[in-house]
C-alpha cells in the first residue's frame, strides 16, 4: 500500500505542474490565481476523494477486472473475436480497444444518469469548479458499477492483456485533461475527439446542457447517437440543481442512500394512501 502510496503522490504532483502550465497557457495567470481562490473547497473535497481511491477502491477495482479474465482463461473461454483481434497489427489493436472501450464507456455513463442511479453519479457533476482532478471525484458505488459494467462487455471480447491495460492508462489520462479548465475546442475535430470545451459543458448545471456529451474520448459518439452539444460560448454555472446537495466527501458518499430511502418511504406512504391506511 505504501508504494501504492508513494506512486500516487508522484502521478498527482506531475499532474499538478502540467495543468498548471497548461492553465497558464490558456487563461493566464490572473485567471489562474482567481481560479485558486474561488475553489480550494473543491480542490480539498476532489484530494480526498484522490487519496480514498487510492488506497481503499483501486485494489478492489483492480481484482474486480482481473477476476473475469481469469475466470474465462479457467474455463478455457475464449474471447469472443480474439482471432480477428489477434491478426491486426499492433496499432490497430490499440485504436480499436481505445474506441471499443470509450463506446461501452458512453453506454454506461448514459446509464448512471438515469433517475435511480444519477444520486451516486451527482457526485461527479458536484465541483462547481470543474478542473482537472475532478475526473477523481465518483462515488464508490459509481467506480464499482462502472468497472463491472464495462470489464463484464469488454473483457469477453478478447482483447489481449496488454490493450486493455494500454486502453485504460490512455483513456485515464485523457479524462484528466478534457476536465482541465483551458477551454479548447479542437476547431472540426471537435466533433471526433472530446474536447475540455466539449466536456465542460457535460457538468453545466444549465438545463439545456443535461444529458449531453457522454463519451471520454470519441465525441463522435455523441455525434452519431444524438448527445452533440457545443455551443460556442463556454459553459456558466457549473454542479448540480439541488442546493441540497452535500459539500464534503462524507456527505456525498451518504447522499444517494439518503435519496433512496426517502424515495422509497414516500413509495410506501403512498401505498398506504391507496390502500385505505391513513398517513402518519
Amino acid at each position: 500500500m505504501l508504494e501504492r502510496l508513494a506512486d500516487g503522490i508522484q502521478e498527482l504532483i506531475v499532474l499538478a505542474a502540467l495543468f498548471t502550465e497548461l492553465s497558464l497557457l490558456a487563461r493566464g495567470m490572473t485567471s489562474l490565481r482567481t481560479s485558486w481562490r474561488n475553489s480550494l473547497a473543491e480542490w480539498r473535497v476532489n484530494l480526498i476523494y484522490y487519496f480514498s481511491d487510492l488506497i481503499l477502491l483501486v485494489p478492489v477495482l483492480t481484482s474486480m477486472s482481473g477476476g473475469i479474465d481469469s475466470f474465462m482463461a479457467g474455463h478455457g473461454l475464449k474471447g469472443l473475436a480474439a482471432d480477428e483481434i489477434a491478426s491486426l497489427p499492433t496499432w490497430a489493436v490499440l485504436i480499436l480497444a481505445v474506441a471499443v472501450s470509450d463506446l461501452i464507456a458512453y453506454w454506461v455513463h448514459r446509464v448512471m444518469h438515469i433517475s435511480w442511479l444519477w444520486p451516486v453519479h451527482a457526485a461527479h457533476h458536484s465541483d462547481r469548479a470543474a478542473n482537472w482532478l475532478t475526473l477523481i471525484r465518483f462515488h464508490p458505488l459509481n467506480r464499482f458499477i462502472a468497472v463491472g459494467l464495462s470489464a463484464l462487455v469488454f473483457v469477453p471480447l478478447g482483447f489481449p492483456v496488454w490493450s486493455v491495460v494500454a486502453s485504460n492508462w490512455i483513456r485515464h489520462f485523457y479524462g484528466y485533461f478534457i476536465h482541465a479548465n483551458v477551454g479548447w475546442r479542437f476547431g472540426p475535430l471537435r466533433y471526433v475527439l472530446v474536447s475540455p470545451h466539449l466536456h465542460r459543458w457535460h457538468h453545466s448545471s444549465d438545463a439545456v446542457a443535461f444529458d449531453r456529451n457522454f463519451a471520454s474520448v470519441f465525441a463522435l459518439y455523441d455525434v452519431i447517437f444524438g448527445t452533440f452539444y457545443s455551443p460556442k460560448h463556454e459553459a456558466g454555472a457549473l454542479g448540480v440543481s439541488d442546493p441540497a446537495y452535500p459539500g464534503t466527501w462524507w456527505g456525498q458518499t451518504l447522499y444517494p442512500f439518503r435519496v433512496w430511502v426517502r424515495a422509497l418511504q414516500g413509495a410506501v406512504w403512498r401505498d398506504r394512501g391507496r390502500s385505505g391506511v391513513p398517513a402518519e
